[in-house]
């Protein structure tokens, strides 16, 4: 007996589902730095300090887990039944891996600006720190000070294991 995919569909699923699962969908901080005033460090480096918690000196920056919690769980309320649907219309041809790596991507990024943005049920470094805080930029917010941190959340759809687009 043999069988013949006449009307392509499982051919089609599979070669969509193949190009697909060489898509790496990449959100954080990329190549972004402070300015002098912040040491040119990059964000990407303060976003870990933030996350993690922090001691430079006399200086202690408790953690603050905006990626593992804040953005660990939007991502799991808000994509688990519309990651399905995405695959499912890859699966079936109507969206392009490109594009549904692209809606991922769209995705991911809000869900990390919203945690970054949220961060207001963290603790600032110390009493003085707020104060200086809030006259220097109106905010006392701990991952919110400059903006900077969450301006600089970017994604990018990249090739498995070849970091490019």
């Amino acid at each position: 007996m043999q069988w013949i995919d006449k009307d392509k569909g499982l051919t089609r699923l599979i070669e969509n589902m193949l190009k697909l699962s060489t898509k790496e969908v990449k959100v954080g901080f990329f190549d972004t730095k402070y300015d002098d005033n912040n040491e040119n460090l990059y964000v990407a480096q303060v976003a870990q300090w933030q996350e993690e918690g922090h001691k430079n000196g006399a200086i202690f920056a408790p953690p603050r887990p905006f990626f593992r919690q804040g953005f660990h769980n939007g991502v799991m309320t808000h994509y688990k039944v519309p990651l399905g649907k995405l695959l499912a219309s890859v699966g079936n041809g109507t969206t392009s891996p490109h594009a549904a790596c692209k809606k991922l991507g769209e995705g991911l990024k809000f869900e990390l600006e919203a945690a970054i943005e949220n961060g207001n049920a963290y603790p600032a470094n110390s009493p003085s720190w707020r104060e200086h805080k809030q006259n220097t930029y109106g905010i006392t917010t701990p991952l919110t000070y400059t903006g900077l941190m969450g301006d600089s959340v970017k994604y990018k759809i990249t090739n498995v294991g070849s970091g490019t687009t």
